[in-house]
């Protein structure tokens, strides 16, 4: 607190806050760096304002301090980065912050972040911490539980990927307002939750409470993109996820939980855009449009469920994994990913798979 201005009580109250929530989402580390080494210079009187990068962690017990390459490179240490522009003004014993304010352009993408813009209280289990939004605390305890049960099932996926596990899950509970703002607003109304990514090396996942959801069921498959996505770099996919139908096939298959995709709730609007369209000629959809409808949502995700099943079908549960983490994780494409993990051609195992496919849904 000592570099916060005690003359403005509304920004106390706000550090106070923040050290709370911080705290409570069990942060390891706090780097905050000046982006320039030379002040201002400024008229007579006039208080400065400055950008300044923020190095965090949370849930992490190894989190060192920022490289080099991994400020400008990305490198492979989970870390968070974020900006903050600050208003400063002169006392005698130096700076101190008088306003904290959000920074413009391509540093605001995807801000607020969850804890930057809630009063929120925090609950933790034994792989989760959730933090609910102010008017869903009383929900805690049945996400926390729901969210224990959730990561029990999905933390074995790590070891098939042959990845590292996420030390926490991390899990806030949106009201509608927070919905529509947090991380620059939800992916749409026909959606219930959202992983994303708080940094390039860890994803945390925010749930819709208004929507009436098996919260076990949505935080299995929320998780399940956490579990698929630790670990990694993957630049431009919020913009344009070519292996959409793949990530979000394998999300349903670890919320399915061993049930066949057959059994799934999305597979009745599955069924009807197959009817309705021309015959599938690869597996790779076309990545769903922001205003993408409820059944185009529902279809997109049951035939992409149906994709995986079927090559988990064929070559087994860990070749899948396998021929994931060539495709999503390595970034190398499913033609040589195939080859490597099925020893198959990738045309013939998509003309099998669209097969299976159709006469899965009985077309």
């Amino acid at each position: 607190m000592a570099p916060v201005d005690p003359g403005n009580a509304a920004l106390v109250e706000h550090y106070r806050n923040l050290f709370r929530i911080l705290r409570a989402l069990q942060v390891t580390r706090w780097d905050p760096e000046f982006t320039m080494s030379i002040p201002p210079i400024l008229a007579h009187g006039q208080a400065p304002n400055v950008h300044i990068d923020m190095w965090y962690c949370f849930a992490n017990a190894t989190c060192p301090a920022p490289t080099k390459e991994t400020r400008y490179l990305h490198g492979p240490t989970p870390r968070f980065r974020m900006v903050v522009d600050f208003g400063l003004r002169v006392s005698s014993g130096g700076y101190l912050i008088t306003a904290v304010k959000q920074p413009k352009g391509d540093h605001h993408a995807g801000r607020p972040l969850p804890w930057e813009s809630a009063d929120l209280t925090v609950a933790t289990g034994d792989r989760v911490i959730v933090a609910a939004a102010p008017g869903q605390q009383e929900r805690l305890p049945v996400a926390v539980a729901a969210a224990e049960r959730a990561a029990a099932a999905t933390d074995r996926y790590s070891t098939l990927l042959g990845a590292p596990r996420p030390p926490r899950y991390i899990v806030y509970l949106a009201g509608d307002r927070e919905w529509r703002t947090w991380n620059g607003g939800s992916p749409g109304a026909n959606y219930a939750g959202y992983a994303y990514s708080a940094s390039s090396h860890q994803y945390e996942v925010v749930v819709r409470t208004s929507a009436r959801n098996d919260l076990t069921a949505l935080l299995r498959h929320e998780f399940g993109h956490v579990v698929t996505s630790h670990g990694t770099t993957r630049a431009g996919a919020e913009i344009y996820d070519v292996n959409q139908w793949l990530t979000e096939g394998i999300a349903e298959y670890i919320e399915a939980g061993g049930r066949p995709a057959t059994a799934g709730p999305t597979i009745a609007a599955a069924r009807q855009y197959l009817r309705a369209s021309p015959r599938m000629r690869t597996l790779g959809l076309e990545p769903l449009p922001r205003n993408a409808t409820a059944t185009q949502v529902a279809a997109f995700y049951g035939i992409s469920h149906l994709a995986v099943d079927c090559m988990a079908r064929r070559f087994g549960e860990r070749n899948l994994f396998a021929f994931f983490a060539t495709v999503v994780r390595e970034s190398q494409g499913p033609f040589p990913a195939s080859e490597r993990a099925y020893g198959q051609d990738w045309e013939d195992v998509q003309r099998a798979c669209i097969t299976d496919i159709y006469r899965a849904v009985g077309l």
